[in-house]
């Protein structure tokens, strides 16, 4: 699983870290390959869960195990969606080692939240992304309405 060396990020109350995660298609000989990836994340502290989820690419997988961590821990019990998700990448010298900025948006019950992350890898830059906004909907002092955004 990627990031198991380095350990989770320091968690603060009433946030997700990051602990590792794996993304892989499965092919059947069918037309469609199958999506699936897993997360791993800490809430809070508390030991890191893992969640596996299915769509239709890794975005959609990751947003998946995403919503499900929060789905089971009842912070975000149904309905989060992600409404908004935009990639900056800018080519230098570094050619593909170029970052990308991933700005995300989640909705859960009138509330939305946006995340941001910069990564050499846009699967990571995207997974920080969605954590990021999915903490920023569970901080009550930072969640923005859809009249202060």
């Amino acid at each position: 699983m990627s990031g198991d060396s380095e350990g989770p990020v320091a968690a603060t109350p009433r946030q997700f870290s990051l602990d590792g995660f794996m993304y892989y298609t499965v092919s059947n000989g069918s037309s469609e390959p199958t999506h699936v990836g897993q997360l791993r994340l800490s809430f809070a502290g508390q030991p890191p869960t893992m969640e596996q989820a299915h769509g239709v690419g890794p975005i959609d997988v990751m947003f998946g195990c995403v919503r499900q961590h929060a789905a089971a821990r009842a912070l975000l019990p149904d309905g989060l969606r992600l409404t908004d998700y935009v990639l900056h990448a800018k080519m230098g010298t570094n050619g593909s080692k170029s970052p990308a900025m991933i700005r995300v948006r989640l909705q859960y019950n009138g509330h939305q939240a946006d995340g941001e992350a910069i990564d050499c890898d846009i699967l990571i830059a995207s997974i920080k992304a969605l954590v990021a906004a999915a903490n920023n909907l569970m901080n009550p002092t930072k969640v923005p309405t859809a009249s202060n955004i």
